[in-house]
């Protein structure tokens, strides 16, 4: 972010002439700063949101009220009648307040998973999503000191013990099957061919093993989980777009179904990538999944990565034109030339995901809809 790049470069020339090297990344969102330097500083800083229609947020920001002000009727200028009077007609207990209190601010949306070790906490609470995603036994837990090794999860008390363990010279990812379900379409716009829907979707994530993944050459290794890993499910809300029959048969004169997929694929890794550009956000805010029928229809869908959604995806449903333009920029103007495209384009690395990309498709597609923007 800016906002994060003036920080940090701020630190510099305090007490004389200074120097700011900008070191980018090999992932598409980078890329696309690289080359286009004067797009990313002359950007000014990222707003800060709070989506308070979402209920789970409101319900922690009033008790974080009420502890430091004691939450009244007054309060209706901030929040909605209807929460503040059904929180004053059922206050919490004060020890479940003080608890919460306590916990870091970036768990305060859900239920957290606290990670101790020697009987001490490890660090903050972390958010029961992502833990659901990123904590299971077998592991790697990183702090900026230490790496720890998680043991053991008990997801009814909500703690996982781990120990300390050498600076490992991997990192542990989940492999999730991902499904994704569309229970109410709210707003639709049609581009030629394209439709894009912003929908009321249920979301499930179920784990399926866990890979080890080295920072050195050798190849991954899938491991099982050695005990019970819970799914993910949750109601949010999502961006779909829906490749119809009609492009599908277009594109089939010249292209056979498996690459058109491949080149959808590819479109869902740059939208991806280049989300939270347009929509102030944190890449895990945000979600992605494509499903499709044979022959018939696929889908790309970009989902608010929260219960109840965070408005993320809404947002990018109105500026989609956007959206598309720069995706299509980064595409095409990526220096790799290749049919496959690279991790600076199309590609996400995930050494476990069967779904390949194909640059040139994605391209194809893109071109097809341009007209219609």
């Amino acid at each position: 972010s800016t906002s994060s790049f003036y920080q940090q470069a701020g630190r510099a020339g305090r007490k004389g002439e200074g120097l700011i090297l900008t070191a980018f990344f090999n992932n598409p969102l980078e890329n696309y700063y690289f080359n286009h330097a004067q797009y990313f500083f002359k950007k000014p800083p990222e707003k800060v949101k709070v989506m308070i229609t979402n209920p789970k947020i409101i319900e922690k920001h009033l008790l974080f009220a009420e502890i430091e002000n004691g939450l009244s009727k007054k309060d209706y200028k901030y929040f909605p009648k209807e929460q503040v009077d059904k929180f004053i007609a059922n206050p919490p207990d004060t020890e479940h307040i003080n608890d919460l209190y306590q916990k870091s601010l970036r768990t305060t949306i859900g239920d957290s998973l606290e990670i101790m070790s020697l009987e001490q906490p490890v660090s903050g609470a972390i958010d029961l999503t992502v833990a659901k995603r990123d904590i299971f036994v077998g592991a790697v837990y990183r702090t900026p000191d230490i790496d720890y090794l998680i043991e053991e999860i008990n997801w009814n008390t909500k703690v996982a013990n781990a120990r300390p363990f050498r600076k490992a010279d991997y990192y542990t990812k989940s492999y999730n099957r991902k499904d994704i379900t569309t229970m109410k379409i709210i707003e639709s716009a049609q581009y030629g061919a394209l439709t894009i829907n912003f929908e009321d979707v249920k979301f499930t994530s179920t784990p399926i093993n866990y890979f080890k993944i080295y920072y050195s050459s050798k190849a991954p290794e899938r491991q099982d989980f050695s005990n019970y890993q819970p799914k993910t499910e949750f109601e949010t809300n999502s961006l779909r777009i829906v490749i119809g029959e009609n492009l599908i048969k277009e594109l089939l004169e010249l292209y056979d179904f498996d690459s058109i997929v491949e080149g959808a694929v590819s479109i869902e890794n740059a939208l991806f990538s280049m989300f939270s550009d347009l929509v102030e956000c944190d890449m895990n805010d945000i979600g992605s999944c494509s499903t499709f029928t044979k022959d018939k229809e696929i889908n790309i869908f970009l989902f608010d990565n929260y219960s109840n959604g965070l408005e993320l995806t809404k947002e990018a449903f109105f500026q989609f034109t956007r959206l598309i333009s720069v995706t299509q920029n980064l595409i095409k103007n990526c220096a790799c030339n290749r049919q496959e495209g690279c991790p600076s384009c199309v590609q996400r690395y995930q050494p476990f995901n069967p779904l390949q990309t194909n640059r040139l498709v994605a391209l194809d597609i893109l071109k097809r809809i341009e007209t219609c923007l």
